[in-house]
């Protein structure tokens, strides 16, 4: 069996021991079965291995299976299963299963059965020889999938057709391309034995669909045929949450039999406990880039200034930093700098076919700053930005970075291109004793959600026993009197850790015996890029930069057992309506390596999302939490993530990312992005481009009327803006509705035009959503798009017209443009209007009070 590796019989008896080694990386099918964000192994393949070890001894019936506890896959290394069979005993042998990772001592028992010679019933697989089943109603599969609460991958989704009957639900289902299409050794690949139950989600034979459910206890398993790889299957209710389930292949032969699934509700929180950490603790790595086609033609930005030819890359280089200013203000100097060129690049027709890539020196402090802001700009705008770390921006160290022209980050280090990738970092041994215990340690920002459990953290794990709480809004007092009951002395104070002077004091009152600083200040002051203010942007670095700045300056002089910062993920992996945010973690991050370098103690820690209250998770929605999910960002708990604080500071790395990923999710979604790809390898696909999938679309709305055309294009638009939104189908947007009342904000109506970009292959502008405001009018602007046909754009009350019509002959747009036009943007003269239409791209004017957005939209 692919499960299983070896067979030992055990010694003085008849019993049997069977043993093998699971792993992501060899059975790729197991990564795309995570509920919860997390990996765990089908009870359907337990029932595959014990029918295969039920019929290697000769009791071929699973007469009974229950699943104890969940069998949790470790996204890296591989876990160890046995199968401890009794010896013979009436006609049936006693099962248990056993599992343990790589690196653990104890096995866990995650299920026990029965196998058996003989069924106590005789079924069969019921009359599936007529198909499509007669007396049943098809079922709307349309995003099927993306509405299940587990969250099955490719390799899952095997269901093809549903039908529902009143009392029975039939399915026609497939092993995927992307499953293990190597079906033998299997009795029946798990993931079609899996497949056999999703269904069941529009069965209605529970009363709480929408609650995850898995597999429990299994009963009469009978397999009477192996190596298919399709089925029909027909499910029938078999007593409370129990359902039966008779599978048979394409000429209605009999596969499978299974007399009762029991299937219960899981506890989401349960499963993440058991989770490993080693999941969840990443770092960034850089290695070496893969050949590609070299930029030829590229440009530096201080070059264009005098030409008004744009090649197809723009390399912005930064000053090299040697001035006088302190740190914060060289920081809000550069950021505020690029900026601005961010803004110009997005707005201006002149950039809109080129793609920006900063220069950032890998030294400078204030340009890895900026490296958060280019890495957001990209998030919000696929393909329009680029990183560049560098040690000298001359031209041939460009020249050898743009090598690697298809990555969004590349340094040059000692002549070569490297690109950075995500990756697992080895978990630290715990010392017995804390290095913080019976010192004083120092906390910014304690008033929060993650400040207060730290607080505590601290005393009770680490044993802290003097804690200096420093908030700007003050500690609360039920606070004080818990930390004081576990005998902890607490100074609460009040202050803004921007304020040198006063964070000078506080430092010299307790520097005779300060061991530790965690700095958790900040605050967060969303928007996207294009609209992102001076004012914005000062606000977020001030407690981050500032604060950090400082407390290094104050303390690299004291004898500290650590230097912890608080950052976040949005500066590694760029956070969408985060720029200023990401900005002020990447110094953050910058910081810990710089003060490694010197020789200091530092961690930055790049938290992914806290569940709950704490942390940003409290102030997310929930269309704020399920569009992260759908990126691959899981919640930590408390206790994962106070878990993880306490390996990242026994790990010698100076910046590390505690986050759970849901890889699988990752995966889903299409072409994995760069910086995961060692962690979430791409998935191998039927061969298709883009382009043809373009072409496709482009011909069957030919092959249509111009009725028909805006049918398909208004459901392209309600079910893209359903799934941005978290809706389980289109029927809840409506066509003439207004996306602002949709529930649409700016980073939803980024997201919903990152989706349609990407479906039709056509740029579409960052206001798209906001220009054409209902579900209607954006499906016609897109068969304008893809078609090429006229279209009127939408009217502007008023004395001015906006553009007459657009067509196009060809490949090339011809703009006719009618007298006395109001020309958007700045734009002075039709010449420049003509590279507004031809690029697609933004033309920002004063705000347009008549398409029935509100005027304080993107305030």
């Amino acid at each position: 069996h692919p499960l299983l590796g070896a067979v030992v019989p055990v010694a003085g008896g008849e019993g049997v021991l069977f043993a093998g080694r699971l792993s992501a990386g060899r059975h790729r099918w197991l990564g795309d079965h995570r509920v919860g964000g997390v990996v765990l192994l089908p009870g359907a393949a337990l029932a595959d291995v014990l029918t295969y070890v039920g019929t290697e001894l000769h009791t071929p019936v699973v007469e009974e299976l229950t699943i104890s506890a969940p069998a949790v896959i470790p996204d890296s290394g591989a876990m160890n299963i046995q199968i401890s069979v009794d010896e013979l005993e009436n006609g049936k042998r006693q099962v248990r299963c056993y599992t343990r990772p790589d690196g653990d001592q104890d096995w866990t028992e995650h299920a026990t059965g029965t196998l058996a010679i003989a069924s106590t019933r005789q079924l069969t697989a019921g009359d599936l020889a007529v198909w499509p089943p007669v007396n049943a109603l098809p079922a709307d599969l349309t995003g099927f999938y993306d509405r299940l609460t587990v969250g099955y991958g490719p390799a899952f989704r095997a269901v093809r057709a549903v039908w529902l009957a009143q009392d029975r639900v039939f399915a026609e289902i497939a092993l995927p391309a992307e499953a293990d299409q190597d079906v033998d050794g299997y009795g029946l690949h798990p993931v079609l034995i899996d497949a056999a139950l999703h269904p069941l989600s529009l069965a209605g034979f529970f009363a709480d669909p929408d609650q995850p459910r898995l597999a429990f206890a299994w009963s009469g398993i009978r397999l009477h045929a192996t190596g298919a790889r399709s089925l029909r299957v027909c499910l029938t209710p078999a007593g409370p949450d129990a359902v039966a389930i008779s599978a048979a292949d394409e000429s209605g032969a009999p596969v499978l039999d299974i007399e009762s699934l029991v299937v219960r509700p899981v506890e989401l929180e349960r499963l993440r406990s058991v989770a490993s950490p080693r999941d969840s603790l990443f770092g960034v790595e850089w290695v070496g880039a893969t050949a590609s086609e070299p930029v030829a033609d590229w440009a530096f930005y201080s070059d264009l200034a005098a030409t008004d030819a744009v090649p197809p890359v723009v390399v912005l280089r930064l000053d090299s930093g040697e001035n006088d200013r302190a740190v914060p203000e060289h920081v809000r100097s550069v950021c505020l700098h690029v900026l601005e060129i961010v803004r110009d690049w997005l707005a201006s027709p002149r950039w809109a076919a080129a793609r920006l890539v900063v220069a950032i020196h890998q030294k400078d402090l204030a340009q890895q700053a900026v490296a958060g802001l280019i890495r957001t700009a990209e998030t919000e705008n696929p393909g329009r930005f680029g990183l560049l770390e560098v040690t000298s921006s001359d031209a041939e160290t460009v020249r050898i970075g743009l090598a690697a022209s298809g990555e969004p980050q590349v340094a040059v280090r000692d002549g070569e291109a490297l690109v950075a990738r995500l990756a697992r970092v080895p978990l630290p041994a715990l010392a017995q004793e804390s290095r913080l215990r019976g010192g004083t340690v120092l906390v910014t920002g304690a008033s929060g959600g993650l400040g207060r459990l730290l607080a505590e953290h601290l005393a009770l794990v680490h044993q802290v026993r003097d804690l200096v709480l420093i908030t700007r809004s003050g500690v609360s007092p039920e606070l004080v009197e818990t930390l004081a009951g576990r005998g902890v002395s607490v100074r609460a104070i009040e202050a803004d850790v921007a304020d040198r002077s006063v964070m000078a004091n506080i430092v010299a009152s307790v520097a005779d015996r300060l061991v530790a600083v965690i700095h958790l200040a900040g605050v967060v002051d969303d928007g996207v890029v294009s609209a992102l203010t001076a004012g914005q942007v000062d606000a977020v670095l001030s407690p981050k930069v500032d604060g950090a700045w400082h407390l290094h300056e104050l303390t690299k002089d004291l004898d500290l057992a650590a230097f912890v910062l608080y950052s976040s993920a949005s500066s590694i992996l760029g956070g969408a309506g985060q720029g200023n945010y990401a900005a002020a973690n990447a110094f953050l991050d910058a910081l810990a390596e710089y003060r490694h370098e010197l020789g200091l103690p530092a961690v930055s820690l790049a938290w992914g999302l806290w569940s709950e209250s704490a942390g940003m998770g409290g102030r997310l929605s929930k269309t704020d939490l399920e569009r992260m999910a759908r990126f691959g960002t899981l919640p930590l708990s408390a206790e994962q993530g106070l878990e993880l604080f306490d390996l990242a500071l026994a790990s010698d790395r100076a910046t590390l990312m505690p986050m759970r990923l849901d890889l699988a999710a990752v995966r889903t979604r299409g072409e994995v992005p760069s910086l995961l790809r060692l962690v979430a390898p791409p998935v191998l696909r039927r061969a298709a481009s883009r382009n043809i999938a373009d072409v496709t679309l482009a011909q069957r709305l030919r092959t249509l009327s111009e009725t028909g055309q805006n049918e398909v294009l208004l459901e392209l638009v309600r079910t893209n803006a359903a799934v941005v939104l978290g809706h389980a189908g289109s029927d809840a947007v409506e066509p003439d509705h207004v996306f602002k009342d949709l529930g649409f904000d700016s980073l939803t109506a980024v997201e919903l035009r990152n989706r349609l970009t990407e479906i039709i292959g056509i740029r579409l502008p960052t206001t798209v959503v906001f220009n054409y405001p209902t579900p209607r009018v954006l499906g016609t602007f897109l068969r304008t798009e893809l078609l090429g046909e006229s279209a009127q754009t939408p009217a502007a009350n008023g004395d001015s017209a906006v553009a007459d019509e657009v067509v196009r002959v060809g490949d090339d747009p011809v703009v006719v443009v009618g007298m006395g036009c109001r020309l958007p943007g700045g734009v002075g003269c039709p010449e420049d209007l003509w590279g507004v239409v031809s690029g697609g791209v933004d033309a920002v004017s004063g705000f347009p009070l008549d398409r029935g957005w509100p005027g304080d939209l993107f305030d």
